[in-house]
């Protein structure tokens, strides 16, 4: 098993590439802690919890967090540690999607992006930091997008944030480096629940120009990956497999970086 006694965060772990993580990292051996704006009672929770122990023998739980708020964050990575004793790995993979004409954005357009994905990612990092800076080891994985990285129209807000979260993630990776903290930053491609909303919203015109434009700019399969693509690339990026890779931007997209 890759992950074998590691003790693993990963934020936005109910639902899409969280949970597809939470389930791969749980088969492979560690105890994780799921953490999003769920109660623990719910019911997506509660079920993935209960699917985490069914898949491995480690510590399992979910834990509520408000990701934009630091005090929450770090009451919420202090009970994380209660449950796991510590954090080896933490995969931030929370995140919300926003399509809007730039000169329609509002002011809370723009302050919901950068506080989900921005401060949320260093609110979680600096968390996790607390931990593995004693023990002098531990990997962060971060989860920017297609659209920090080429233009996207009328993704102004959402793509600036995430582009946030590539430069963040560089830079902790350089300064964490020394202390054995590995960082490495993710953009994915891949059918989510918020892919699915999104489309399920689109007329069949719009939804005929994505299918056609998938076709175009993804040249592995002319679609979108699953959940389950960016959770084996977590596995990886968790486990010493990837002991000598940080500050790397790592495509799980079929090729769609490489087309554009």
């Amino acid at each position: 098993m890759l992950l074998h006694g590691k003790r693993i965060v990963i934020t936005g772990g109910v639902t899409g590439i969280g949970r597809a993580s939470a389930l791969a990292m749980a088969g492979n051996g560690a105890s994780v802690v799921t953490m999003s704006r769920s109660a623990p009672e719910s019911e997506r929770a509660a079920t993935v919890v209960s699917a985490l122990r069914e898949l491995g023998s480690g510590s399992f739980a979910h834990v509520q967090v408000d990701v934009t708020k630091q005090d929450h964050v770090d009451a919420a990575f202090d009970e994380a540690v209660a449950v796991l004793g510590g954090i080896d790995v933490l995969v931030s993979s929370a995140g919300i999607e926003q399509q809007k004409p730039t000169e329609n954005l509002l002011e809370s357009d723009l302050y919901e992006q950068f506080a989900v994905h921005v401060l949320g990612t260093a609110f979680t990092n600096a968390a996790a930091f607390r931990y593995m800076k004693p023990v002098g080891q531990g990997s962060i994985v971060n989860y920017s997008s297609y659209a920090g990285v080429v233009t996207m129209p009328q993704m102004a807000a959402y793509g600036a944030a995430k582009a946030g979260v590539i430069a963040y993630t560089r830079v902790i990776a350089q300064e964490w480096g020394p202390l054995g903290i590995r960082a490495n930053v993710v953009c994915p491609a891949v059918h989510t629940e918020l892919a699915e909303t999104w489309y399920s919203e689109m007329s069949p015109e719009k939804s005929a120009e994505i299918a056609a434009w998938k076709q175009a700019v993804i040249p592995l399969t002319g679609d979108l990956g699953k959940p389950e693509d960016a959770a084996n690339l977590n596995v990886f990026l968790a486990s010493d497999m990837s002991s000598f890779m940080t500050g790397q931007l790592v495509g799980i997209d079929g090729g769609m970086l490489m087309a554009r």
